[in-house]
């Protein structure tokens, strides 16, 4: 029998801390943290870095001890799964996600990160996303390589509808000539945000307040967590 890492383990414990608590806002907000930063560790979203997915640290696992009133080494130790009342539905099913019972999103289209305006296909619409932690958003398949090693052929992009730049890495800029991806660079102590659209490397110095209410990249994930619609069902029944 494999053993698991602390890595599954803190996913996992954090699931039993949605469960108990209701929604991932609230865990978030209980330790001083955000839901989109628990949503990219609980997607494994991948770090535009190092390229790897990104994982729960010794520091945010105590904190969330902590906040949650929770033994030392709590988050690091296994605990009885969670029972059929306390799974967390999806979009009208359950299904066993990688740290628990998790919602899903749909998979609305695709879109080209090597181009300059952001489109979706939404002719190429199907299938969900697992795990998303994110409720009023959808996901898209990237298609082509993006200019950053983090975007690739194949991978998802889980975007939240009215998100939060100021935990985002990537968010859908409006502009006259159409949306188009920006990476978030710097956020300046006078209230401006230094920004770069993906595909043609052009700076932008934004307000915070052009950023308000538009959609944000929680995470970026790969090809495993797409479900197609009759392989959810499937499991339903």
């Amino acid at each position: 029998m494999d053993m698991k890492t602390i890595g599954e383990i803190r996913l996992e414990n954090l699931e039993l801390l949605v469960a108990d608590s209701g929604t991932l806002e609230t865990v978030a907000g209980k330790a001083g943290t955000t839901s989109v930063y628990l949503s990219q560790i609980r997607n494994g979203a991948l770090d535009q870095k190092t390229g790897r997915p990104r994982q729960m640290g010794d520091q945010m696992a105590r904190r969330l001890e902590l906040a949650h009133e929770k033994p030392k080494g709590w988050m690091d130790t296994p605990h009885p799964p969670l029972g059929p009342d306390k799974r967390v539905p999806g979009h009208g099913f359950e299904f066993d996600g990688r740290g628990g019972n998790i919602d899903a999103l749909p998979v609305e289209g695709t879109v080209r990160v090597d181009r300059e305006e952001f489109v979706i296909d939404r002719s190429q619409a199907g299938g969900f996303i697992l795990g998303s932690g994110v409720f009023n958003g959808y996901a898209v398949r990237i298609r082509g390589d993006g200019p950053v090693r983090s975007l690739r052929d194949g991978q998802y992009l889980v975007i939240e509808r009215d998100g939060n730049p100021e935990y985002s890495d990537y968010c859908i800029l409006p502009t006259r000539d159409g949306d188009k991806l920006i990476e978030i660079r710097a956020r300046r102590g006078d209230g401006t945000v230094s920004a770069e659209v993906v595909f043609s490397g052009d700076r932008l110095t934004l307000e915070r307040d052009d950023l308000d209410g538009v959609e944000c990249v929680v995470a970026v994930v790969s090809a495993s967590r797409y479900r197609p619609h009759a392989g959810i069902e499937q499991k339903n029944k």
